[in-house]
């Protein structure tokens, strides 16, 4: 049976290149539309993908700005973006949308003027794919960069929890010419921070990203900076782990025990399952200084899905709100399903989101910001 779905299909020829825009929602982690943006715009064939956004019961939790941004102005310079909202998930929230919106419009000169992919690793130096429903997007940081006479705007994706390092080149690359001087970057989303200062024309700026984390940076000069935290005084460092037992057999039945010190707002322990098809709930006796833990299941296989392809990951993830500075984990026989391939276990800090940063041209701030994530353990068949 097919899921419920809508598909969206727009045909263009811009630049002796043939545009195929289409939207397939696909809400379960790394997004088709990032594949086939990438991968398009190496091989002239441009499958765009549109924005969509519709939220089902079970997946209210936070306000997704970030997709909505990643998905609409950011996928090569695309002006089309269609809503498709469910109003009684709204209440409270149509004023951050419409900042989006009005954001989107004001930077429309920068963001469809000139786009540049900024690939992941694995698919630099020649390495992109070629287009098919079977491949897997690396764990890796990618995104794009938009510039107009030296003024640009990138934005990245973490599409992991693991904070990962990132080098952006500020030259030809980016849009940037040998006439850049003086130049500064600032994020516009998820919050202020400042990630370089005195950029010239073949500076490499190097930086951290969170985990799962979509940033937004403008690129220029003539930045007033006072007040602005940098990003190393921002994200990072915000816990600290020790692992006292570690064990999983040959069937991967897996025990740790483990303390998290967090000096984070919000602090999750999580532990993710991966394999490659629908996982069964596993068993576990899961404590947390010494008290039951009270564990939310979020699973792949909930949510959209209306690519009608067959799925090529599955994962599922425990997760359990750390309420105490200092907690004392003991995660005994957590038996996994035989399908299950890799189970990874995490210590993962955020914080809460809070209105419009004040900087120039921010955009609104979405319900959390990811700070840091600690791993503590990964087993696999």
């Amino acid at each position: 049976m097919w899921p419920k779905c809508l598909i969206i299909l727009l045909i263009s020829w811009i630049d002796g290149n043939i545009r195929i825009s289409l939207q397939l929602l696909y809400n379960k982690g790394v997004k088709v539309s990032d594949i086939i943006s990438l991968v398009g715009k190496k091989q002239k064939a441009f499958f765009e993908f549109v924005s969509a956004f519709e939220f089902f019961k079970q997946f209210k939790g936070s306000f997704l700005i970030g997709e909505v941004i990643w998905q609409g102005y950011f996928n090569k310079s695309y002006g089309f973006l269609p809503l498709y909202i469910n109003p009684n998930y709204m209440s409270g929230r149509w004023s951050a949308l419409a900042q989006l919106l009005t954001w989107a419009r004001t930077n429309s000169g920068t963001i469809l003027a000139n786009t540049y992919p900024l690939l992941p690793a694995s698919w630099q130096d020649g390495n992109v794919p070629k287009f098919t429903h079977v491949a897997v997007m690396p764990r890796e940081i990618y995104g794009y960069a938009h510039c107009v006479n030296n003024q640009g705007l990138v934005v990245l994706r973490n599409p992991w929890l693991l904070p990962q390092i990132y080098t952006l080149k500020v030259d030809e690359s980016t849009g940037f010419n040998s006439q850049s001087v003086g130049l500064s970057a600032v994020s516009l989303y998820p919050e202020n921070r400042i990630y370089g200062q005195n950029l010239h024309y073949g500076s490499d700026l190097t930086f951290t990203v969170a985990p799962y984390e979509t940033v937004v940076l403008t690129i220029g000069s003539g930045y007033n900076l006072n007040g602005i935290p940098t990003v190393g005084n921002s994200i990072g460092g915000k816990i600290q782990t020790n692992i006292t037992q570690s064990s999983a057999t040959t069937d991967l039945t897996v025990s740790l025990q483990a303390t998290i010190d967090t000096n984070s707002p919000q602090t999750k322990l999580l532990v993710v399952m991966e394999g490659t098809a629908a996982l069964a709930d596993p068993t576990y006796q899961l404590l947390v200084n010494g008290v039951p833990a009270t564990v939310q299941v979020i699973s792949s296989e909930n949510g959209w899905n209306s690519t009608g392809l067959a799925e090529r990951e599955h994962w599922k993830f425990l997760q359990v709100n750390l309420t105490s500075v200092h907690s004392v984990i003991s995660l005994q026989q957590l038996q996994l399903a035989a399908n299950c391939t890799k189970v990874s276990i995490w210590a993962w800090a955020t914080k809460s989101g809070s209105g419009t940063p004040s900087f120039p041209n921010s955009l609104p701030s979405p319900e959390f910001i990811n700070l840091d994530a600690v791993l503590l353990g990964e087993f696999q068949r």
